[in-house]
This record gives structure tokens, sequence and C-alpha cells, in this order.
């Protein structure tokens, strides 16, 4: 019979002169065409925390039209306004920080080229060139 069977002292037992290979893997990036604005996101987290727009305002210290404006997506959410979502709503400031940034660089992204549509980009070492797949093709 002639079967593999994994020894698992086998494994364990590396010698100390191994050495570890990187072995070069496809990369693909996504780059979508839309970006939820973190306001909408911190409405769904609202209305399951229980959290009234006059009490977010309250408790950060901020007028209602500035939590209107945030959670339009039209002001941004400061570091400041991010670390006190963070004590209200349990949602890490890190969370809030990132969904704008990438919200506002969506806007401008398209802004700049309103045509543009998403794509998939593969690098490896084994093409000499770029490979770059609309949604469209797939």
């Amino acid at each position: 019979m002639n079967t593999m069977q994994l020894d698992v002292q086998a494994v364990s037992v590396i010698p100390e002169t191994s050495h570890i290979v990187n072995i070069p893997m496809p990369v693909l990036a996504f780059q979508p065409d839309n970006a939820k604005s973190p306001g909408e996101s911190l409405t769904t987290v609202m209305q399951y925390r229980g959290i009234s727009k006059a009490a977010l305002a309250r408790e950060t210290g901020r007028p209602v039209a500035v939590i209107n404006a945030i959670l339009d997506g039209v002001a941004q959410i400061t570091t400041q306004f991010a670390m006190q979502l963070e004590v209200l709503t349990d949602v890490p400031a890190q969370f809030w920080l990132e969904a704008d940034k990438r919200f506002r660089r969506l806007q401008a992204r398209t802004r700049v080229a309103p045509e543009r549509k998403p794509t998939f980009t593969a690098h490896t070492n084994h093409a000499p060139r770029c490979i770059r797949i609309t949604l469209e093709e797939l």
C-alpha cells in the first residue's frame, strides 16, 4: 500500500540549519467603487445601542448639526470624535478613522476619474506583466 501519512514527531523535529523558503504568490488588490459613509455605519450602531442624535451630541460635546453632518457623510470624523465613539459604542476608534479615510479617498477618486471602474490586479513572479481585469470581465 502506497499511502502518505503525516508523522507529527517527524514534523516537529526540524534541523536548526533549515531555512524558511518564501514562495511568491499572486497578489490580488481590489479597489471597490463604493464605500459606505462612516455615518451610515454610525447610524446602524446608534440604532442597535439605542443612542439618539441628541444623546450623542450631549455625550461628545458637539452640536446636533455637527452630528447630522457626520451622519450624512459631510463632516469628517476626527481622532477625538472617534475615540469618544469608541467609549460610547464599543467600536474601536481605528474602525471609524479607517472608514472615514476610505470614504474620503473614494470621494476624491470619483471626482478625479468618475468613469473609472474597479479592477483586480494580479502580480506574479511567473508572469512578465501585470494583468488587469474589470469586474464586468469576470
